[in-house]
């Protein structure tokens, strides 16, 4: 005679308690699930890190020069940004990060600051709403001018 345990006995019982009551149960974990998305829907990573490799056949026109910078560029999901360039090759007069597609120029949106052969993003410097949304479409780079290339002698897009 097979052995059928008592209704009291059984060792599981929240698969019943699940078939029974799954709105009640799983509701919690649904809209848990919902919140994720809405509060993530639209929203870019933390942030964004270039490295950096400016050269002259990027600048319009093109600079047939030696100079080179290296470095590295971070855009926040909030518009902040933080980073620098060590360049070589030239004595650079000015570093930018400016507004425009490849294949065309800009105008400045963050100066860096000088510290020798050493570019810097100022602390506190941030994208407006506007120029966040034109990086996100690739309308923002990075361009090194000297006295001999004042319109810029090595350029880097922004590529997010």
């Amino acid at each position: 005679m097979p052995f059928r345990p008592q209704p009291d006995v059984l060792l599981y019982r929240p698969a019943a308690c699940h078939l029974q009551h799954p709105i009640r149960h799983g509701l919690p974990l649904v809209l848990l699930l919902f919140a994720t998305l809405i509060l993530g829907m639209g929203r870019p990573d933390d942030a964004t890190s270039h490295s950096l490799r400016l050269r002259g056949d990027q600048v319009v026109p093109a600079v047939n020069s030696p100079a080179l910078a290296v470095g590295s560029i971070t855009v926040e999901a909030d518009g902040s940004v933080r980073g620098n360039l060590s360049t070589s090759g030239l004595i650079a007069t000015q570093a930018a990060i400016r507004a425009a597609e490849v294949g065309s120029n800009g105008p400045v949106v963050i100066d860096l600051v000088s510290t020798g052969s050493t570019w810097v993003v100022p602390a506190g410097a941030i994208l407006t709403p506007e120029q966040l949304a034109q990086y996100r479409a690739g309308g923002l780079y990075v361009d090194v001018s000297s006295d001999a290339h004042p319109q810029g002698e090595i350029r880097a897009q922004l590529e997010p």
